[in-house]
């Protein structure tokens, strides 16, 4: 499916859905070395990974529920320091729970819009709990970098 198909679809897809609940499941932080971190922003490397549950999405009624989980691991010059996995549910209610029913089940569109239009909606959420969570586990706050822009439609 081309680029155009696919935007057009997350465009669709945005109007027909408004999100309801955005929710933490499962919150895990963990500093696996103090001595591996400066401190240094430049020096900073983050790995992430995104999945999503086996069964997403899960319907019920006119609720679809996504459960995304992102993991992130820091390092410094190959030295990882800090791991953090969070498990979310992602909730929009449908204005059309056939056509969105439809638009999940087609395996591009879910992941065009888990790895861009969910991600930009959760990223600068996580960016808030990463940062609550360095100050938690004494550590200095770690600011998770800008995110691309989504091509805009009309």
């Amino acid at each position: 499916m081309s680029n155009e198909k696919i935007y057009e679809k997350n465009s669709i897809f945005v109007e027909l859905n408004d999100i309801k609940d955005i929710r933490f499941l499962e919150s895990h932080e963990k500093v696996l070395s103090e001595e591996n971190w400066s401190g240094n922003d430049d020096n900073l490397n983050l790995k992430t990974s995104i999945g999503l549950a086996k069964d997403d999405p899960v319907i019920n009624g006119d609720l679809f529920t996504l459960h995304p989980r992102y993991e992130m691991t820091f390092s410094e010059n190959d030295q990882e320091f800090f791991k953090a996995a969070y498990i979310l549910a992602f909730t929009v209610k449908s204005k059309d729970v056939a056509k969105t029913k439809e638009m999940l089940d087609d395996g591009n569109m879910l992941t065009f819009f888990v790895g861009k239009q969910l991600h930009h909606i959760v990223w600068p959420i996580l960016r808030s709990r990463i940062i609550n969570a360095c100050a938690n586990l004494s550590l200095k706050p770690i600011i998770l970098p800008w995110t691309k822009p989504i091509k805009a439609s009309n």
